[in-house]
């Protein structure tokens, strides 16, 4: 449980005891605002920790700080520049390139915080990921950098960081013995109220150890130290933390009442604030509770509670694979086969896992359930269900057909929507004034550059004519009305329909309906982008602004003409 703890506290040392960290852009380019010139490092690096839950909020400090430690070629600000891309990244491929651009930087250097720092924070990474070979290594290459250079405070948060490991992967004594060393460090030099968050942390890690190692009063006595340390420092997450702490040591004292009431109060106050692992470790002691009180039904819906959580993280609590033996006991005892393969199946991933992760759970973990038997067990019920399943290959031939349908629906859907999309942003880009007028430039531009000729069989003065008018129509924008007709236009521009419809197809490539059409979709566009009043009428009384006579006419005119229907188009710019 204290584990989830660990990135936080790692965070939280860099906020309380550094000075910075920056980005890694091209800053060729870069002008820095003029609200921030006048600030210096600190207050960039605090506007950053501030605004950290917004990424693009933060990086307006960080490239400010990043563009003036390239300026000054300044290492340690470079590499505090890594610190905060890392920060902002942890969770994306491109967190653990800016670990080891920190630890290439300053692997030579002489500084407080630098490499040591690096190493560290590299530990925690893969710690965080479940590679607790990796994170080992990490966490001794920092300790090892340590020098005489190097701040106090940060060598014991290295130690509390493998003294976290050692926990984590069995070894109870030599955790205890670290953490009471970080312990008395925090106290014997009064940085417990300096550093409040990071002091609860140790103290809940303490607490936790000694329940690892049957000492049980003493772990009573460091929880009931760590919820007055968190009430005088306002710190009620930490509070509800020891609080469920001390339902788990008393889970142990076998004091099940007792553990059910402080787990509950814990979750009760903490809402949605505890972390998810720590949820998946409240509902663990509380079904192996319920499970002493021989409430099966209470006990069985915590675990599988448990199974939930752990669907959805990686890394497994090695003493958590009993969620899986109690779970597979039950479906048995209650005849589910499909159940009971479910969770056999989970075991064999979830012991893989384990296997891999933690050598030395051969000989510390008792397994009612041997590899070897689970394979057995499984078998045994594969063939079970193919007996029973047998009777249903034809609805199952049904379900697979509706499934294949829908799942081709849903892929037919998640295209169009991205095409819709893209279109949408096409249109939101273009100049929609430009691309309304673009008709007319057209002509203009052709108007100049191609002789006229007998090509369409009208004289180049009647073209010319016909030409200007058409500037004319559009500018006007004439072709709102509703009642246009070529008829009617050509008799508007003293001319006959025959050569109004040759020139229009000649110089737009397009009949005169589509041409009508295009002019008054483009005109919708400009004015729904622009005009927040336009947006407020409803498609049919949009079409009827325009010039459209029915509502079904707008909508296929606007899909020809955008990709996209104004339905869409109107309901993407709202959420804009």
């Amino acid at each position: 449980m204290m584990m989830r703890l660990n990135k936080v506290i790692s965070f939280l040392f860099f906020v309380v005891f550094s000075n910075s960290v920056a980005s890694q852009n091209n800053h060729e380019s870069y002008i820095e605002p003029d609200s921030l010139k006048g600030m210096g490092s600190q207050e960039l690096t605090d506007l950053f920790y501030a605004n950290s839950s917004m990424p693009e909020k933060a990086m307006i400090y960080v490239d400010a700080y990043k563009y003036r430690a390239k300026r000054d070629n300044d290492t340690i600000k470079i590499a505090n520049g890594f610190y905060f891309m890392y920060w902002l990244n942890d969770n994306n491929e491109f967190g653990l390139s800016y670990l080891d651009s920190i630890t290439n930087l300053t692997e030579r250097v002489k500084d407080k915080f630098y490499p040591t720092a690096g190493y560290h924070l590299k530990g925690d990474y893969f710690f965080n990921k479940g590679d607790f070979d990796q994170s080992l290594q990490n966490y001794l290459k920092a300790y090892n950098s340590i020098s005489e250079y190097t701040n106090i405070r940060l060598k014991y948060n290295v130690k509390r960081s493998i003294a976290l490991l050692q926990s984590r992967i069995g070894n109870y004594e030599e955790a205890l013995m670290a953490f009471k060393e970080c312990f008395d460090f925090y106290v014997e030099k009064n940085y417990k109220e300096e550093a409040s968050e990071i002091f609860l942390g140790v103290l809940f890690s303490l607490a936790e150890t000694y329940v690892r190692n049957n000492k049980l009063d003493s772990a009573s006595y460091y929880n009931a130290m760590g919820y007055r340390e968190s009430v005088l420092a306002k710190n009620n997450l930490m509070r509800d933390y020891f609080v469920l702490g001390e339902g788990v040591n008393q889970f142990h004292k076998q004091n099940y009442r007792a553990a059910i009431d402080s787990i509950n109060v814990a979750l009760n106050n903490s809402k949605n604030e505890i972390d998810i692992s720590n949820l998946a470790f409240a509902h663990f002691y509380l079904g192996k509770a319920y499970d002493k009180l021989r409430d099966k039904r209470k006990s069985i819906d915590y675990f599988l509670h448990v199974d939930s959580i752990y669907t959805k993280i990686p890394d497994l609590e090695p003493e958590f694979r009993e969620v899986y033996v109690k779970l597979i006991g039950y479906y048995k005892s209650i005849k589910n086969t499909e159940k009971q393969l479910e969770f056999v199946n989970k075991l064999i991933l979830k012991d893989s896992i384990l296997n891999h992760n933690f050598k030395y759970l051969s000989k510390n973990i008792y397994k009612e359930y041997d590899t070897p038997e689970l394979i057995a067990d499984k078998e045994k019920l594969i063939w079970n269900l193919e007996k029973k399943n047998e009777k249903n290959i034809y609805k199952n031939l049904i379900l697979s057909f509706f499934l294949v349908v829908l799942t081709g629906m849903s892929v037919y859907l998640f295209i169009r929507q991205r095409k819709f999309r893209k279109r949408f942003e096409k249109l939101m880009n273009s100049n929609s004034q430009l691309s309304f007028k673009g008709d007319a430039q057209v002509i203009d531009k052709k108007k100049k550059q191609e002789p006229l000729s007998t090509k369409i069989g009208v004289s180049d003065t009647v073209v010319a004519a016909i030409l200007e008018g058409l500037n004319d129509f559009v500018e006007k924008e004439k072709y709102l009305d509703n009642t246009i007709t070529l008829n009617k236009l050509s008799k508007n521009l003293k001319t006959n329909s025959n050569y109004l419809s040759k020139v229009i197809n000649y110089y737009e490539q397009k009949n005169f309906s589509n041409y009508i059409n295009d002019l008054r979709i483009d005109y919708t566009v400009e004015q729904l982008k622009t005009n927040k009043q336009f947006r407020l009428y409803s498609v049919k009384g949009i079409a009827e602004e325009v010039g459209f006579n029915s509502t079904e006419s707008f909508s296929k005119a606007f899909f020809k003409r955008t990709g996209i229907y104004p339905s869409y188009f109107i309901k993407q710019l709202e959420k804009q």
